[in-house]
C-alpha cells in the first residue's frame, strides 16, 4: 500500500495558499493550509508527527519561514521542510541550505 504524505502549506497569501492546497490534494496528498507559522506551530506542539512535509513561504507575518524552521529544529520537531520565496536573495538561499 502506497503511503499518502501529509503536507502543511504555510503561505499568507490566501489565494496562493488555496491554490497550493488544491494542487497538492489533486496529487493525492493530505494537505492543510496555514496563513501563518504560529498556527502550525501550535498544532505541532500537540502532535509533532502531524505532517511529513512542511512547505513554507519565507516572508510571513510574525515569524519568517527560516526562523520557523530553526525553532522547530531547536525543539526537536523533525519533519521535511521546504522554504519557498519570491525573493531574489542568494544569501537567504545559502542560509536555508546550510540550515
Amino acid at each position: 500500500m502506497e503511503k499518502i504524505y501529509k503536507i502543511a502549506v504555510v503561505e499568507d497569501d490566501e489565494p496562493l495558499n488555496l491554490s497550493l492546497v488544491r494542487i497538492l490534494k489533486k496529487a493525492n496528498y493530505q494537505v492543510k493550509g496555514y496563513l501563518n507559522a504560529e498556527n502550525l506551530y501550535n498544532d505541532l506542539k500537540i502532535d509533532p508527527q502531524l505532517f511529513d512535509i512542511i512547505l513554507c513561504d519565507h516572508i510571513l507575518p510574525g515569524m519568517k519561514g527560516l526562523e520557523f524552521y530553526k525553532k522547530l529544529k531547536k525543539e526537536d520537531i523533525n519533519t521535511n521542510f521546504i522554504i519557498i520565496t519570491g525573493l531574489n536573495d542568494l544569501s537567504l538561499a545559502i542560509e536555508s541550505i546550510k540550515s
